[in-house]
């Protein structure tokens, strides 16, 4: 058996993350992003993302933070059961219905029942994302975020979140990398 060659410092300098992951991540930087690493994420009660378990697509902690900032009037029973619209599982559906579906919260917010004090319900809207006004939004690049479903664990390069919502992924590769 050959031996294994001593890795280079070409070898080093002409990795994957430093040709390419770091200066996506300088980039989007650049647009007023935070950023941070989720490789090593610890999902559970003491995790700063809030996720419980790696099958959270989205970061509860940076979703509820949103939905208090810009629905400030709603009580949190409304705003939470916006998250759990915006959550559901769709696993079921057609994917274009599904797509569809979360395009129509994202775009125009979650029509929630709020009850009355005299018993009766009145509708009001939820907003997930203030497209009016960007800078009222919370946005966050994670890089090596784990995501989990019941058939696979990946770990996409780069996962773009907006208001905790994952509306962002990156597959980057190295120019020498053959598809």
């Amino acid at each position: 058996m050959p031996p294994v060659p001593e890795p280079s410092l070409v070898s080093f300098l002409s990795t994957e993350r430093k040709l390419v992951e770091d200066p996506a991540i300088e980039l989007i930087e650049t647009l007023g992003w935070e950023t941070a690493s989720l490789f090593h994420e610890a999902p559970g009660p003491n995790n700063p993302t809030g996720r419980q378990s790696f099958k959270d697509a989205v970061l509860p902690k940076r979703l509820w933070a949103a939905l208090w900032k810009l629905n400030p009037d709603l009580p949190d029973v409304a705003l939470q059961a916006a998250a759990d619209a915006l959550t559901q599982d769709r696993s079921a559906m057609l994917p274009v219905a599904a797509n569809r579906e979360l395009a129509s919260l994202l775009r125009d917010g979650v029509s929630v029942e709020l009850r009355q004090d005299d018993g009766s319900t009145k509708p009001v809207r939820v907003i997930l994302i203030n497209w009016t006004d960007p800078q009222a939004n919370d946005f966050f690049l994670a890089s090596q975020v784990w995501v989990e479903s019941d058939l696979y664990k990946r770990r996409p390069d780069l996962a773009g979140f907006v208001n905790g919502i994952p509306l962002l992924l990156l597959e980057l590769k190295a120019p020498q990398e053959k598809l």
